[in-house]
């Protein structure tokens, strides 16, 4: 077996069992899995766009156990498997209709269990030595589509710095029908799947005044709190940069001409309660982003 197919097959498959999923449901989550760690580590040897993509895991796994794998691998982890259909399994809406069920299948205690035992196995693999081709690479045309938000990315992926100067490329990303995204949105008192690649009302009213320049940034939690779907994320980050707004986190601050990230990050909160606190502390902030921060209304 491949490394992937190992994966999929000796450990997540019988975590999935134990969770009851049927024949069905498990084939679904497996085939997807395997599809976005084919995808990343096709890219695997490409170092600039690796560190590019996995910059989208970051933020969580800095605090994922076990702690003495690297970074790279728990962010490959959050990237491949926590942003996976395995997040339908965790919400109380899936996205997926055949993954839906009256209880969650995967209630937050257990996460740790999933995400744990597929950081330990990928830290026992020599990634540098696999080779894999993805049949439908999921992240290979980010560049191409999302080149503002691939751009800002890639800077921060690449670089050690805590504050980069910036220069968006002259390239213009896939349009967005802000307007069009109206019939997507769901209601916010359902925990709704964070793969959902639909736009919840805040997410489109923030967007339309973005773009028509009444608003100058779209402050979140974090990247997650955004979408745990990568295409959505960078489409929704593109716009925003396209615009002249800002994407503004306690963690990161991506603007057109400057980009931010918080030393140490701090964890991503868990609850709406968290928030204010996320926002107070100012340890580790550059200047620039911590007037940013201090200039939001809560």
């Amino acid at each position: 077996m491949t490394v992937i197919e190992e994966y999929t097959q000796s450990v997540l498959a019988p975590q999935l069992l134990a969770l009851g999923l049927n024949r069905h449901q498990r084939a679904i989550v497996l085939e997807d899995v395997a599809q976005r760690l084919e995808s990343l580590l096709s890219h695997w040897s490409d170092l600039p766009f690796r560190r590019t993509v996995l910059v989208l895991g970051t933020e969580e796994a800095s605090f994922w156990e076990p702690h003495d794998a690297s970074l790279e691998i728990r962010s490959l982890v959050v990237v491949t498997v926590r942003n996976s259909l395995v997040t339908d399994l965790n919400a109380q809406r899936a996205y997926t209709p055949k993954l839906r069920s009256r209880k969650r299948f995967l209630p937050d205690e257990r996460m740790p269990w999933i995400t744990g035992e597929a950081i330990k196995y990928f830290q026992a693999v020599n990634l540098d030595h696999v080779q894999v081709q993805a049949p439908q690479d999921m992240f290979g045309s980010f560049p191409g589509r999302f080149p503002n938000a691939w751009h800002a990315l890639s800077l921060l992926g690449n670089s050690s710095e805590n504050e980069i100067e910036c220069q968006l490329p002259e390239a213009k990303g896939e349009t967005m029908d802000v307007w069009a995204l109206q019939g997507c949105t769901e209601r916010h008192t359902v925990i709704d799947s964070g793969i959902d690649p639909g736009f919840d009302r805040y997410l489109m009213d923030a967007l339309r005044l973005i773009e028509q320049r009444e608003i100058g940034a779209l402050i979140t939690a974090s990247f997650k709190h955004i979408t745990r779907n990568p295409e959505k994320l960078l489409a929704v980050m593109d716009r925003i940069l396209c615009c002249g707004g800002t994407v503004l986190t306690p963690n990161y601050l991506l603007s057109p001409t400057y980009i931010a990230r918080r030393n140490p990050l701090l964890r991503p909160i868990h609850s709406s309660d968290e928030m204010a606190s996320r926002l107070a502390n100012t340890v580790g902030l550059s200047p620039r982003h911590k007037e940013a921060l201090t200039a939001m209304e809560l």
